[in-house]
């Protein structure tokens, strides 16, 4: 047996990724045993360090982000969800060497609602930021508005803190909004709730990007390429970047209305 997704993504796809339909992306059934062993029976990843500080992350995930980075050349990388902050610091190392011998200034900015795990050489690094805030804050918003314009360049954008579906689809309408033309957005953890592992999770980030892009398929390109490049990813569609940025962002909770039954989460006004 084979698993199987739905192809969405309005840019090109890789022939050799395509079923006999043309509608899907199938993997031999070894790609999601061993994506399992590696994430639940094993939990490799919970050993994951970088410098000696804990990443919680996919090495191939990270390995795949610096091929970005390199390729992109952001000023900016904003983390959400820091941690004990491995991957605040990686990213802090790639940016220094991608500006090397160059006057522009660049920044990892790190938002959790807590410092109190952060490991002292992320937290006092000069090139690392932490805020401790909720991600969607109007803090944020406002912190982020003000870097675009004093640092300039593009951004890339990872999304690892809260899970949950609610949370994840706020996060999607309000840092879309603060992306620009060909800046990146990562939504990790998407692999949760089934996608394949921890089934009992319930609705979670796989769902919350499922539902954005169904009503913003235009607004970002589905990067199955980057997605797909080793075989298994802690983000399944959540390699995202932003196309025409004057693309109107349309909020699914607010089209969901009486859905939410009063329990989705207040949506920030944006000029």
């Amino acid at each position: 047996v084979s698993s199987s997704f739905e192809v969405m993504s309005d840019g090109p796809i890789p022939k050799h990724l395509f079923s006999e339909d043309g509608h899907t992306v199938k993997l031999p059934s070894y790609v999601d045993d061993y994506h399992r062993w590696f994430y639940e029976d094993r939990a490799v990843w919970r050993e994951m360090t970088y410098r000696g500080v804990v990443t919680y992350k996919s090495p191939m995930d990270m390995w795949n982000y610096q091929e970005i980075l390199w390729e992109m050349r952001p000023s900016i990388v904003v983390e959400v969800g820091v941690w004990q902050g491995g991957s605040s610091l990686f990213f802090a190392d790639v940016l220094e060497k991608l500006h090397q011998g160059t006057d522009q200034p660049h920044l990892v900015l790190g938002i959790d609602v807590s410092d109190e795990h952060i490991m002292p050489e992320v937290l006092y690094h000069p090139s690392i930021q932490i805020m401790v805030q909720k991600s969607t804050s109007s803090q944020v918003l406002e912190r982020i508005t003000e870097l675009r314009e004093q640092i300039g360049g593009p951004m890339f954008v990872i999304l690892d803190g809260n899970h949950f579906r609610e949370n994840v689809l706020l996060e999607l309408q309000m840092f879309s909004r603060l992306l620009r033309e060909g800046d990146y957005l990562i939504v990790e953890d998407s692999n949760i709730n089934g996608h394949p592992v921890a089934p009992e999770w319930g609705p979670g980030p796989w769902e919350a990007v499922s539902e954005f892009l169904a009503h913003n398929r235009h607004a970002f390109r589905r990067d199955l390429e980057r997605e797909m490049r080793f075989g298994f990813t802690f983000a399944p569609m959540g390699f995202l970047q932003r196309t025409n940025a004057h693309i109107t962002i349309v909020d699914p909770l607010s089209v969901m209305g009486d859905e939410c039954e009063g329990h989705c989460p207040q949506i920030l006004e944006h000029n």
